[in-house]
């Protein structure tokens, strides 16, 4: 149930960021893969 929880909890704030801080997006595409996927 957890990995559900985090699936759903990752999906939505990556939503959010990406409608509601488009600078913030965009500068997360600058970190390298291993850290932007903790941000996105």
């Amino acid at each position: 149930m957890k990995v559900h929880f985090d699936n759903v909890s990752y999906e939505c704030s990556e939503l959010v960021t990406k409608r509601y801080s488009t600078s913030f997006s965009l500068a997360t595409r600058m970190l390298s893969k291993d850290i932007r996927a903790a941000y996105l």
